[in-house]
């Protein structure tokens, strides 16, 4: 078949249907998904044995939602932000530092009637390219396109917010409907059927908006493209190109969708996927298979120090195979190169940022802090982190009360060894006085839902055993602001690591009970086993047997 073209798609677990092989022609090459570092291992062992993609491999977004106020008139939240899926669905790719491994994997046929997959010893090479996609914008037009592309992103954070606006509601419609049908008495009966009525009111109002935004944002894109043809402008295909007499430096440039060769373009290798002879159900036996690391950061940079990879952008991956006609051991040059074969990109994806929550969740860090009377009885001077200190370096010495007590600059030079356990609690000293300020200077309470402790500091409000709705009646709020009260007194008062009167003060005056309470319930249930746990989002997919 070497005079047929190739075509790299899927692998055949991963076609709409595996036992016709003409589904798999249009397929693009997969990316599977790992939680561990020996992917490479797991995938020669088992290719099919890799995570299902989750909602927090999403892009997700941030937008405000409407605020919902309390028996005191404050607000019900600690702040009126939701962070969700982006209307778009594009992929979201974890970095290494959160414990998220990708392998890209493509299947070789031969273009031909019947589909047949390609022999293994007829490629010469496999491999990727990461490329990008952007759209340069030309100035006379930039005032123009930056209003449109602000109304459909104001649409779509919009839109988002009736999502859940209609979840919510929707669910409270089903919780009052069963209500209503078991109400006993005629009055009680009445009232419920009116609340009913209200929130089917809720729920026709919320859909209508959704419809209308739906239809504002299709407006909005069709003046997009009205403007991109007015202004002849056109996306770019982007591939990175390496500076060859500089290390780890290069540029993106634009390239062609599928080029006759690859002129110097960064590519990633693939690698045959070779089934053991002894198991005779392995799914590399029912296809011609190549799969190679997906990268998300290789620390390249550009001349002006910009990362090759970073969250902003839009990737995606296509893969490639060279055909030799004439065989030769791998390494060696071709000496009778025949043709290169491109695929279809994959769907775009973005980089999660470093602080990524859902990212560094997954490997979290315990730093053991020292046991103070253990390091009494055995302290003496000892190695630990040396400073070394030339002439006239700045010096300064605090009193008790934190305040700066001498200043000025060294005459001879030293080397101060200081012991790790201490270079700890200092540390630890400091984020725990600067903690409160930061949260008071800038308001950022949300940052007390980020910390949890085991045995919990926080304790919960009387009566509270669940999260409480945000839609509770003010009378039902008004029944626990004296737990909750005397809880953020517990929590914040002296002896108490965050011991501030200003935090407890500020949360009393400046949120509803509910929001308090709400947070404390989040943050106890945490630190009592019912918070984050390693294992989510650890959930295989469903295998396929080959027909």
């Amino acid at each position: 078949m070497s005079g047929h073209p190739w075509a790299l798609v899927a692998p055949w677990w991963k076609w709409p249907k595996p036992i016709t092989s003409v589904s798999g022609r249009m397929t693009r090459p997969e990316i599977q998904k790992y939680e561990t570092s020996k992917l490479v291992d797991e995938f020669i062992k088992n290719p099919q044995k890799y995570l299902k993609w989750m909602d927090e491999d999403l892009v997700h977004i941030v937008q405000k939602v409407p605020p919902i106020h309390g028996s005191n008139g404050k607000s019900r939240r600690l702040a009126d932000l939701a962070y969700v899926i982006d209307p778009r669905r594009t992929r979201k790719i974890f970095l290494d530092t959160h414990k998220r491994f990708y392998l890209v994997v493509c299947q070789v046929h031969c273009d031909a009637p019947g589909f047949p997959r390609a022999a293994r010893e007829d490629v010469c090479r496999a491999g990727f390219v990461v490329r990008r996609r952007t759209t340069d914008i030309p100035p006379a037009g930039a005032k123009q396109a930056g209003a449109i592309l602000k109304s459909i992103n104001t649409a779509r954070s919009r839109l988002g917010a009736l999502d859940t606006e209609a979840q919510v509601a929707t669910k409270q419609l089903s919780y009052m409907a069963t209500a209503a049908a078991g109400a006993g008495a005629p009055s009680g009966s009445a009232s419920a059927f009116a609340k009913v009525l209200m929130n089917e009111a809720i729920v026709t109002s919320v859909d209508r908006q959704r419809a209308s935004t739906r239809a504002l944002i299709e407006l909005e894109r069709s003046r997009l493209f009205e403007w991109t043809a007015t202004f002849k402008v056109a996306p770019r295909l982007q591939g990175w190109f390496n500076d060859p007499s500089l290390e780890k430096i290069g540029a993106w440039a634009d390239v062609a969708e599928n080029p006759s060769g690859l002129n110097g373009e960064a590519v990633f290798p693939m690698y045959p996927l070779i089934p053991p002879k002894s198991d005779k159900a392995h799914a590399g036996r029912f296809g011609t298979i190549y799969f190679g690391l997906l990268p998300t950061g290789t620390g390249e940079t550009d001349t002006k120090g910009n990362a090759r990879f970073d969250d902003q952008q839009y990737y995606e991956v296509t893969c490639f195979a060279e055909r030799h006609l004439i065989p030769h051991d791998r390494g060696s040059p071709c000496s009778c190169p025949d043709s290169l074969f491109w695929s279809l990109p994959t769907a775009p994806y973005r980089l999660a940022s470093h602080f990524d929550v859902a990212g560094t969740s997954k490997r979290p860090v315990t730093v053991q802090m020292p046991d103070i009377e253990a390091l009494a009885a055995q302290a003496t001077p000892s190695f630990g982190v040396a400073f070394a200190k030339p002439p006239k370096s700045l010096m300064v010495t605090g009193d008790s009360t934190g305040k700066m007590k001498t200043l000025g600059q060294s005459s001879l030079p030293e080397i101060c060894s200081f012991s790790i356990p201490l270079i700890t609690i200092v540390a630890s000293f400091v984020f725990e006085l600067f903690l409160p300020i930061v949260m008071l200077a800038f308001g950022l309470w949300f940052m007390l839902k980020l910390k949890f402790c085991i045995l919990p500091e926080v304790e919960v409000a009387a009566g509270v055993t669940a999260e409480i709705r945000l839609d509770v009646s003010l009378k039902a709020e008004l029944d626990i602001t004296a737990a909750v009260n005397a809880s953020i007194d517990a929590n914040f008062g002296p002896g108490k690591p965050h011991a501030s009167s200003e935090i407890a003060h500020a949360l009393k005056t400046n949120f509803s009970p509910i929001a308090t309470a709400n947070m404390e319930v989040a943050v106890v249930a945490a630190g009592t086993g019912n918070g984050p746990d390693l294992t989510d989002g650890i959930e295989f997919e469903v295998e396929v047997a080959h027909p």
